[in-house]
């Protein structure tokens, strides 16, 4: 049987918007389209080339798979897997298509929403947990943790003018993409800070999309405060299993971060991801 591999482009769009409604049912087909078409206007304004794969089998679908990429401040490509699906007949091809989408050894590739099998396999592919829980945080025990030098203002573009070019940009990307967009300030420097809007148990949630490289603990308090003003309750953030974050959560859930390549253990960057794109 003959396999082969097609980069997702307004040739072939539909096919891949059938393929997602397929295997994710709780989507429906719009909700898929107009996902793609923010993917395109995000790849087409920074000249990535391409949404993901559509994977054919025989001459027929069998698979798909979204990538999200984005270059991180030090030049370097990260690209995210986002939603991925192969038909039942052909799921012996699913590791060949994610080994053939993660081949190139000079990107790092990251899954930030695996499910338990797709960790397993990801794992047998060379890819690494670096986070492996996700916390959920109470904001007003957040909001009591004084005593950091950490303070966050609302975006704006007079906030923002600390920042370089390309970080404005992206906060204003993604406060077009309806995330809760601010600018943190600490005494080492100004950088972006970005939340995705969420519900946690029916309450409104705010999840941690990005942060300066390094560890969160000494921002807490100042996100804490900052999403409390911002009427948002309950947060989310990579937590590691053994609770090394010294926060108090009301629950977690075990899903891991994992990537292939080099990556700052520390680092929370799901900015180019399905969680701001598809808002999942």
């Amino acid at each position: 049987m003959s396999v082969s591999f097609q980069t997702i482009d307004d040739t072939n769009s539909s096919a891949a918007v059938s393929l997602l409604e397929e295997g994710f049912p709780h989507h429906r087909a719009g909700f898929w389209r107009d996902a793609l078409l923010r993917m395109a206007d995000y790849a087409r304004l920074h000249q990535f080339h391409g949404l993901g794969t559509i994977m054919t089998a025989g001459g027929q679908p069998a698979g798909v798979l979204l990538t999200l990429p984005a270059r991180l401040s030090d030049g370097r490509c990260v690209v995210n897997l986002s939603s991925w699906y192969v038909r039942q007949k052909y799921s012996w091809l699913a590791p060949r298509m994610l080994q053939m989408a993660t081949s190139d050894p000079t990107l790092t590739y990251t899954d930030l929403t695996a499910s338990h099998d797709a960790a397993k396999l990801n794992a047998a592919l060379g890819f690494r947990t670096v986070t492996s829980a996700t916390a959920f945080c109470l904001v007003p025990f957040l909001a009591l943790q004084f005593g950091g030098t950490a303070r966050i203002i609302p975006w704006s573009p007079d906030t923002s003018a600390d920042l370089d070019p390309a970080q404005r940009d992206m906060l204003r990307f993604h406060r077009d993409l309806d995330c809760l967009c601010a600018v943190l300030e600490e005494p080492e420097g100004t950088s972006p800070l970005i939340f995705n809007r969420a519900r946690w148990r029916g309450l409104p949630c705010a999840r941690l999309l990005h942060v300066r490289p390094g560890p969160v603990k000494p921002a807490l308090g100042a996100m804490g405060r900052f999403l409390l003003r911002s009427g948002v309750p309950t947060m989310t953030l990579p937590a590691t299993a053994d609770g090394e974050l010294p926060i108090r959560w009301p629950g977690r859930t075990d899903t891991p971060v994992q990537v292939k390549g080099e990556w700052q253990g520390e680092r929370v960057d799901a900015a180019y991801s399905e969680m701001a794109f598809l808002h999942l």
